[in-house]
This record gives C-alpha cells, sequence and structure tokens, in this order.
C-alpha cells in the first residue's frame, strides 16, 4: 500500500480514490447493459455528467465563494454527492441487467411511465403553452425507492412502484400496484412547475373565500388547500389512467376502520381520495363513472359521520361536512383559467392528456441530460438539488454544512438559514 505521510496529502488521495472508484463503477454498470437501450442512454448520461464535474472541480471551487471551506473538503462533499445520485440510480439499473427476472415487466411498467408523462407534457405545452418541461420520461424501480430528481429537471424521475406491480401470480396485485404510476408520472411533471400549483391555490383559495365562509368551513378550508398538490396528482392520474386508476384507488384507500378519518398535511384522508378520482372520471369520461361512483359510495358511505382528524378536537367536524368543500376545491382547481397556462384551466389540459396518444421514444430520440444548461450556475445545479428527505450515503459529513454555512442556498439545507 502507498504510504503518505501528512494528513491534507492522506485526505486528497483518498477523494482521488473516491472519484476514480465512482467513474469506474458508473463504466461497468454501463458495459452490461444492453447496447442502445434506454437504461443504457442515462447511464451514460450520468457518466458524461460525472466525469464533467469530476474534472473541472478546481474551477467550480471559489475561494472567496467558500471562504471557510478549503478545497479538498469541498471535492469531497461534490464526490458524496454524485455517489448518493448513483446510488440511487444503479438501484433501477440492477433491475434492467439482462438475466435479471424482472427485466422485460420493467419494459411494460416503463411504458406506461412513459405514456402518462408524456400525454400529460405534451398536453401542458400544447394548451398550457409550457415548453421547458423534461423529456426525460421516468424510469419505474419495483420496490420502496422514493422518487427522487437526479439532476435538477432534465434527468429523469425515479418512481417507486410496490413489488405487486411484477407479481406474476397475483393478477389482482399486480392490476392494483401498476395503476400508482400515473399518480407518480403526473407528480414527476408538477413538480417541475410549481408556479402552477402556487397560482392555483392561491385562486382557490379566494373563491372558496366568496361568499365569507363559517367558521367551520373557514377550518376545512384551511386544511384541504394544503391538499392541493396531491389533490392534483389525483386528478391527473384519474385523467391519464381513466376507469382502471378510479377504480383502483378506490380500493388502495381502503383502509383499516381505525385509521379512516387520519392522514398527514399533504394528503387527502383516504376515506375522501375517492370521491376526487370519481368526479374527475366524471368529466373526463361520464358513460364509466356511474359504476365507479357506486362502487365509491358503497366502500365509503356509511362511514362518512366519522370525526374529521384533521381539525383540532375543539372543532368537531365529520367527514361529510368535509366531502362538499373538498369537491368544491376539485371544481375550482378544474375550472380557474391561470396565468401560467396562458390563461387556460388545468381541466383543459387534463381532457386533452386524457385523449392524447403517443409512441414510445427510442433511446436515440431522448435529451442527452448530461450536458451543462446555458445560464444555470453549474455548482448550483449540482449541490442545490439535493433532495432534502432522502439523506446521500457515502461521505455525506460536510454537505449539509456547505449548503447553510457556506453557500447558504435554502434548497439543499435541512435548517433555517440565519
Amino acid at each position: 500500500m502507498k504510504v503518505l505521510e501528512k494528513r491534507q496529502q492522506i485526505f486528497a488521495q483518498r477523494v482521488t480514490s473516491e472519484r476514480d472508484s465512482l467513474l469506474s463503477d458508473i463504466a461497468v454498470w454501463k458495459g452490461a447493459l444492453p447496447a442502445g437501450s434506454v437504461i443504457q442512454h442515462h447511464v451514460q448520461q450520468f457518466e458524461v455528467l460525472a466525469t464533467r464535474i469530476l474534472s473541472s472541480l478546481e474551477s467550480l471551487y471559489d475561494s472567496e465563494r467558500l471562504q471557510d471551506l478549503d478545497r479538498s473538503t469541498f471535492e469531497s462533499a461534490i464526490v458524496s454527492v454524485l455517489t448518493g445520485k448513483w446510488v440511487k440510480l444503479r438501484q433501477v439499473v440492477l433491475q434492467r441487467v439482462p438475466g435479471n427476472p424482472y427485466a422485460s415487466t420493467l419494459q411494460e411498467l416503463d411504458g406506461m411511465a412513459e405514456d402518462a408523462y408524456e400525454r400529460l407534457r405534451l398536453a401542458l405545452k400544447e394548451v398550457g403553452k409550457l415548453e421547458d418541461l423534461s423529456s426525460s420520461p421516468p424510469l419505474v424501480y419495483v420496490g420502496p425507492l422514493a422518487r427522487l430528481l437526479l439532476f435538477d429537471e432534465h434527468a429523469p424521475y425515479l418512481i417507486g412502484t410496490p413489488f405487486g406491480a411484477v407479481n406474476a401470480g397475483d393478477e389482482f396485485a399486480r392490476d392494483l400496484c401498476r395503476q400508482t404510476i400515473p399518480h407518480e408520472a403526473a407528480d414527476a411533471i408538477f413538480e417541475q412547475i410549481p408556479e402552477v400549483l402556487d397560482e392555483l391555490k392561491f385562486e382557490a383559495g379566494r373563491q372558496l373565500a366568496e361568499p365569507e365562509p363559517n367558521r367551520r368551513q373557514g377550518a376545512i378550508h384551511s386544511v384541504i388547500l394544503n391538499w392541493l398538490g396531491e389533490i392534483v396528482a389525483d386528478m391527473a392520474g384519474t385523467a391519464l389512467g381513466g376507469e382502471d386508476f378510479a377504480r383502483s384507488a378506490a380500493i388502495i384507500m381502503t383502509m383499516p376502520e381505525k385509521l379512516i378519518g387520519k392522514t398527514d398535511d399533504t394528503h387527502p384522508t383516504p376515506l375522501l381520495r375517492p370521491f376526487i378520482h370519481a368526479w374527475t372520471l366524471q368529466k373526463i369520461s361520464s358513460e364509466t363513472s356511474s359504476a365507479v361512483d357506486s362502487q365509491v359510495n358503497r366502500i365509503s358511505s356509511e362511514y362518512l359521520a366519522r370525526r374529521f382528524e384533521s381539525l383540532p378536537a375543539l372543532i368537531s367536524v365529520s367527514m361529510e361536512e368535509v366531502r362538499p368543500e373538498l369537491i368544491r376545491l376539485v371544481a375550482l382547481i378544474w375550472d380557474s383559467p391561470l396565468k401560467a397556462l396562458d390563461n387556460h384551466s388545468l381541466g383543459e389540459v387534463l381532457s386533452a392528456a386524457s385523449r392524447k396518444q403517443i409512441s414510445r421514444r427510442q433511446a436515440a430520440e431522448l435529451f442527452a441530460w448530461g450536458q451543462p444548461v446555458d445560464g444555470e450556475d453549474e455548482l448550483f445545479r449540482l449541490i442545490g438539488r439535493i433532495d432534502p428527505v432522502n439523506p446521500l450515503p457515502g461521505p455525506e459529513l460536510f454537505i449539509n454544512e456547505i449548503c447553510c454555512d457556506y453557500i447558504k442556498w435554502q434548497g439543499c439545507c435541512d435548517r433555517t438559514i440565519t
């Protein structure tokens, strides 16, 4: 083993080894994939990205911008960021290597994700005049891998789907679990255009306040407006997946009785979510909606008298009282013209997406997302996109310190910046 005498020399050599080992691992898996495949395209793009970043660390390091951060620590953090992103993509790669029992099934699931994503992306482009959405469709991962934007808005999302989606021995589980994909593909789109959701929340909140709501309605509105992002994804999933999606959602949302009224801050109560899907389906395909309406009412109606758990104990509201306010919000989301959509409504976009048909693209037609983006700071593109929910593996000790104390970017700092 090479003998190094000085601490800084040892650390610098370790960083160099980590960098070279990362690039070596990427090259190994690129070579193991079918030539010209979609997944090989994405690995090649990551290799381009990582090679470019790691070869330009000297120019990326700004001693004035990072006055209290030495070069070696900075380089270690950048290697860690890239390693963390590669580990996520690598898991997706492993499921697509020839010989993996799920490789062919994942091609089918990727096709579902691409179909949903592209139909919505093209409808937003044609109706809402939104031109800059990523043209890299999501990749599906079998298992509980959280959604993660690999590298700003240009790389593909990773969509985790339950193991039931590949269970050839259980048709019910397979069909049910695959219907999560349209919702997640819609999420991948709307996370790129927060201005649409921000305007929707403002407009819906303004209209819910006219005429002035009573105290109970006002309390309900304060909760359901925080669900808006998930409501939009539910509506888009229904528009893209149709009756099968709406039926599966009603089944997935069937929770044990003790959990019927419970939820978190951003997701609608499971008992009430199927009413969102049923309402949207009626707008998309009225001839198929009656059967879904009947199914939702049969599963849910007897529990609507239960207390809505998301409000303080001092305000006792039933879920029967919440339902009409929720449906009113859904209607406002559907009908409100938005400046962010060229004065068209989301309902117009979703209607167009529900009718659209696409053909799958070959790898050669996909976007080269590993290249630089004009007008964007390379360092911000990399560090400023760290997923705050999913901690990075590897030598991550300095990343949060860099984000919060040196660069001071709220986007990658998990504590309040002072």
